[in-house]
């Protein structure tokens, strides 16, 4: 009986031997696919701020006219049209930066309404009164933008040659977006980053100890600035 229940032991003992490492790696498993989430919250979801508009038309002595259109995958988006004053030169559509939305873009109109310019400022996805919950890199965004070409083409025969005009994500889209339209003229690329990589890289560290994001926002930063340092050491 004795020599019975050493063998039962000793046959159990290699499976109780790999039992704890699978656990370890399954806790370290879940705990990286946690920080992954946290670390993506910075451009996933319906953040308050992304949808707060921080300036009108008036504030700048612009008339705007509020017009809506969907991007060429179907997401509803709203924008203001802002007539130049005489004959346009030309029809600029203007594309903000992550967290941003329309109204951060009114100074860019001023100027360019100054200039003779038509400008349509365009709440990209998941931002301002625009609809979707989820931003991207500028990939999916160029879809908004080529659905505010199509806008302008159906819309406003007057409009005279489309130029884009983004800063940040926006400018990445822009950039998309006029690779794929033979209607765009010119673009205005404003601080495009290089990759997604880089520009996590550059958020981390300025935006991470902004005093008006939110907590989870800035652990989220810099969760990411953690996970990106992690895939350095890795290569």
């Amino acid at each position: 009986m004795k020599l019975a229940e050493e063998t039962d032991t000793t046959s159990r003992s290699p499976r109780l031997r790999w039992k704890r490492p699978a656990c370890i790696l399954l806790a370290l498993l879940v705990i990286w696919a946690t920080v992954g989430f946290l670390a993506t919250m910075p451009i996933v979801g319906n953040h308050p701020f992304w949808r707060r508009m921080r300036a009108r038309p008036q504030d700048f002595v612009l008339k705007a006219q509020d017009v809506s259109f969907r991007s060429t995958d179907g997401i509803p988006l709203r924008a203001w049209f802002i007539a130049a004053e005489g004959t346009p030169r030309a029809t600029v559509i203007l594309a903000h930066g992550i967290d941003g939305n329309r109204s951060d873009m009114l100074p860019r109109a001023w100027f360019l309404f100054r200039d003779h310019y038509n400008t349509l400022v365009v709440d990209l996805r998941a931002h301002g009164d625009s609809g979707g919950n989820y931003a991207t890199t500028g990939y999916m965004e160029a879809f908004d933008i080529q659905g505010a070409i199509s806008y302008l083409r159906r819309s406003r025969p007057d409009r005279g040659p489309i130029i884009l005009f983004g800063h940040s994500y926006g400018a990445v889209a822009a950039l998309y977006a006029a690779s794929q339209s033979p209607d765009v003229a010119a673009v205005i690329s404003d601080s495009a980053y290089i990759s997604f990589e880089n520009m996590m890289r550059r958020a981390t560290t300025l935006l991470a100890q902004d005093p008006e994001r939110s907590y989870w926002d800035r652990l989220g930063l810099r969760l990411a600035g953690l996970r990106l340092a992690g895939s350095r050491v890795a290569e």
